[in-house]
């Protein structure tokens, strides 16, 4: 277990950031800024104007300036855990040696493979979080924190983001192209844009919206414009517009429904901290359940937050906006239940009498019953986890379970 350990305390750093390590270049291509060492709270002061604040000053008449106003946008992060049980025969190995620096050191190729498997599954849910995490939900499938739909539904529901604010411009509809030469989709983009503030309007932008959206988006242009121009699309799966030079339009697969927005470069924030002494990647025994068995707990800190909501860094339709993926699921995880032998011994899993295939996600607190079959000329020893039962039954936890029926040739 000092290896083990050793392994995680290596690769923990990395582990703890999520998906900011994980998925760095998803994030890249989403726009998504990564701001570390976010202690559970980070204030950022905006500066918003009110109306023009340069005029010219004419001798003898001084005009008041009303030069704007300040208020505080605030991420709120919040602790996420990522729990596997698994049997210690998984970091049973033989460590290689790798040299580092001339010396030859130990390396367990196994033992980290299983656990960057682990921290790629914590980056994908934390990583769903970003886009549609909502804290105050009841729903234990989306409870870590507040992600890109909820923080937008806030400002909308408290009039931050308002049509008198200019930051919420409602749009027609962006159908698909229904017949040779429709553009009704760009053309319904183009008089939205048309609307947008003008500061925004001068810089770089990215336009987010729902990918049959921005694809129908896409294909309305080329029907505009199908003579002598097309969309542009990049390598990282994003597109733009020859019209607007300025725009890159981001299709987003997660997200469901007709909300379309677009922010400035670096205005929507992920918020991360692997030096908090809450974030860690630890390995414990945990003989409650199973002598042999142990317990993997990643834990990090992640907020998400839109630093700048004004009109001149962020502009949105107002459309509706669903999940199309709930990620975080603690009320149930899969089963694995394995033969240590198939040549010996087969096994079965039943929920009731309905058979239950190993792998399958299982709702906690659900009585499974596992049955090992030995082949001719072999039994059936014991379980992984110490039970000799044969049936035997288990409840699940709610974490990934993993059992091995041991078999053995007769006579052994």
């Amino acid at each position: 277990m000092e290896n083990v350990q050793s392994v995680a305390n290596k690769l923990s750093r990395n582990i703890v950031m999520g998906p900011a390590f994980y998925m760095a270049d998803e994030l890249k291509r989403l726009g998504i800024k990564v701001e570390t060492g976010v202690q559970y709270q980070l204030t950022k002061t905006v500066f918003a104007g009110k109306g023009g604040q340069t005029r010219k000053k004419e001798v003898g008449n001084v005009k008041e300036s009303k030069l704007g106003y300040m208020f505080s946008r605030k991420l709120t992060a919040n602790i996420c855990v990522h729990r596997v049980r698994v049997n210690e025969d998984t970091f049973k190995e033989k460590p290689g040696n790798i040299a580092i620096n001339g010396n030859a050191a130990p390396h367990f190729e196994r033992t980290e493979e299983f656990m960057n498997k682990e921290a790629q599954l914590f980056a994908e849910d934390i990583f769903q979080n970003i886009l549609g995490g909502d804290a105050a939900s009841a729903d234990d499938e989306m409870n870590l924190f507040d992600g890109l739909v909820t923080v937008q539904n806030i400002d909308i529901n408290d009039g931050t983001v308002s049509e008198a604010a200019g930051n919420l411009i409602p749009s027609l509809v962006f159908d698909a192209p229904q017949a040779e030469g429709d553009s009704a989709a760009y053309d319904n983009f183009v008089a939205w844009y048309n609307k947008w503030n003008s500061k925004l309007k001068k810089q770089n932008v990215k336009v987010y919206a729902p990918t049959d959206i921005a694809l129908a988006i896409a294909d309305a242009y080329e029907q505009k414009h199908r003579s002598h121009s097309a969309a542009q699309w990049l390598e990282d799966g994003n597109f733009k517009l020859p019209s607007h030079a300025k725009l890159t339009f981001v299709p987003m697969d997660d997200i469901k429904g007709t909300r379309v927005f677009a922010t400035i470069e670096g205005n929507l924030i992920l918020g991360v901290n692997n030096e908090s002494d809450d974030s860690f990647v630890d390995i414990e025994k945990e003989p409650s359940h199973d002598t042999k068995e142990y317990v993997m707990q990643i834990q990090g800190i992640f907020g998400f937050m839109i630093e700048d909501p004004t009109a001149r860094a962020f502009v949105t339709n107002g459309g509706t906006a669903e999940m199309s993926f709930n990620s975080g699921d603690y009320t149930k995880d899969a089963v694995y239940v394995t033969s240590n032998d198939t040549a010996k011994g087969t096994v079965a899993i039943k929920n009731g009498n309905d058979p239950v295939a190993s792998g399958t996600e299982v709702a906690k607190g659900t009585t499974l019953t596992l049955t090992a079959t030995a082949k001719t000329g072999n039994v059936f020893v014991k379980w992984s986890n110490g039970q000799t039962a044969n049936p035997t039954t288990i409840v699940t936890t709610g974490d990934p379970m993993s059992i091995t029926a041991l078999f053995k040739a007769a006579g052994e």
